[in-house]
């Protein structure tokens, strides 16, 4: 299978789990599944996908959503904005919140009958769009800022993806999105036990590779940078042995620590610094980046 982003024929196989077949792209440096999930497998993973959820509004999240949507507003105005994956619809509500014209895309039918409850309960005007971003009936140019937490993961064919996005930006229109690193420390840490080695993850980028994958589909970087490590994740899949192949909960602990981190002023100052040398280094756990449309760009 060639490379989903560059479309090289040179991949390297390893193994790092038994149960995902992995290749590397000795020209970008993705790393992706062998075997890329037909349209009847991926709706049959995703309808129940936020089933029996919280639905429950995380504060530190509600908090990080702000953070984003103001990058965001130093660069441009309010506007419409898209979110891809949106999931439980926390960002669409933050964003309509500061004034933006929401729109989220979610192909989950668990999903998505969340989102129309969340709508009603609260009285918003979110728009919600349940076709796939490539099928989706979207006009060029028609957004200001689209975002995409921790999805682009999930896709067989991210370049592809990009560029769509690419073209439904206006021009300046905003990037922004996340995802695991796999170059990080908690993978080079755990191997296959890292929590990102899921069959669900398709595409796993490093710095490297999600720049190239950006350039290539007409983004100017503004922001790329990776961030964070789930000291707590290591340390309980360490004590189990990251091998024993028994599964290890540990999102309870992580939320812990976020929570600890955010009530002491010198925890902050450490995240803070630790997260300087994850960046320089290439090696925390999450990719973030906001990028830009050229402004010259047509739509």
């Amino acid at each position: 299978m060639d490379c989903p982003t560059c479309g090289k024929t040179r991949p390297r196989s390893f193994d790092l789990s038994d149960a995902i077949e992995l290749y590397r792209c000795q020209a970008c440096g993705l790393v992706y599944r062998g075997l890329a999930w037909t349209p009847g497998e991926s709706v049959e993973h995703y309808e129940g996908y936020y089933a029996g959820r919280q639905t429950a509004f995380d504060p530190l999240t509600e908090k990080r959503y702000h953070e984003v949507l103001g990058q965001f507003e130093r660069r441009v105005r309010p506007g419409r904005l898209l979110d891809v994956g949106c999931g439980l619809g926390h960002f669409l509500v933050v964003g309509e919140a500061r004034g933006w014209q929401s729109v989220g895309l979610e192909v989950s039918a668990s999903g998505v009958g969340l989102l129309e409850r969340l709508k009603a309960d609260r009285g918003l005007d979110f728009q919600i769009v349940t076709q796939p971003l490539l099928e989706a009936d979207l006009q060029p140019g028609s957004f200001r800022a689209i975002t995409m937490f921790e999805v682009i993961e999930h896709l067989s064919d991210p370049q592809l993806h990009l560029e769509r996005i690419h073209n439904l930006l206006e021009p300046g229109g905003i990037l922004y999105l996340t995802t695991p690193n796999f170059d990080s420390l908690s993978r080079l840490a755990l191997g296959g036990g890292w929590r990102a080695m899921t069959p669900d993850h398709l595409c796993l980028f490093n710095p490297r590779a999600l720049r190239a994958s950006l350039r290539a589909a007409g983004f100017q970087p503004e922001l790329l940078t990776s961030k964070n490590v789930d000291l707590p994740e290591i340390l309980a899949k360490w004590r189990r042995g990251p091998s024993s192949g028994r599964s290890v909960e540990t999102s309870a602990a992580t939320q812990s620590c976020r929570n600890r981190v955010e009530r002491s002023s010198w925890l902050r100052a450490v995240k803070a610094t630790a997260n300087v040398g994850l960046h320089l280094f290439g090696r925390g756990d999450t990719l973030e980046a906001m990028v830009l449309k050229d402004a010259s760009a047509a739509a």
